[in-house]
């Protein structure tokens, strides 16, 4: 049993996490952007009409490909997710397994509730410093939005910090970077 996991394992790094230059990755491509766009807007915006599960995870599929999940990928963050679940100590075999059940169940539970959530309007002041850690090049969670919502909230004191190489995964894209500036810069102005 232990061999085919590790099998499994390896046969997937290989898949998702060959350096951009190896052919496989280089022939495949990002795909064609025209039929992204031209399924995108057969979908039409979002919030997601019908089944729109699948409508999300399409559009994230693309955002993933063309590099807004994790800037410069061309496969999106499953492989990162993938390695750093798969070779943390933190976690046990089934932790491991409970880690992408838990992705998967709450976007079905979650997501239709988030869909009518109105940060700007909800909640418009913190009583406690903010900080907010963006990726450039954030698609998922659009960095636009992100620096407009910043700019909008009354807190204490707040800092909006970017990490210049890094879209939505800011924590693994640019992890010595993030950890520095948590311990060295966020940490200090929150623990007495």
């Amino acid at each position: 049993m232990l061999i085919i996991v590790a099998l499994v394992v390896v046969i997937l790094i290989l898949r998702f996490l060959l350096p951009a230059g190896t052919p496989r990755i280089r022939m495949r491509g990002r795909g064609d952007p025209a039929k992204a766009i031209a399924k995108l807007e057969e979908m039409g915006p979002p919030p997601y009409r019908g089944d729109w599960q699948a409508k999300t995870i399409t559009e994230r599929k693309y955002v993933g490909r063309f590099g807004g999940e994790v800037h410069g990928s061309r496969i999106g963050a499953f492989g990162l997710v993938f390695w750093n679940v798969a070779f943390s100590r933190e976690y046990g075999f089934m932790d491991r397994i409970n880690v992408f059940r838990g992705i998967f169940d709450s976007m079905k539970l979650l997501w239709p509730q988030l869909l009518t959530v109105d940060l700007f309007r909800s909640v418009p002041e913190f009583k406690i410093p903010v900080y907010m850690m963006e990726g450039r090049f954030d698609h998922e969670v659009p960095s636009e939005i992100a620096e407009r919502y910043f700019a909008a909230i009354q807190a204490p004191s707040k800092e909006l910090i970017w990490f210049e190489k890094s879209a939505h995964m800011v924590n693994s894209e640019e992890k010595e970077e993030f950890n520095r500036i948590l311990a060295d810069r966020i940490r200090p102005s929150i623990v007495k």
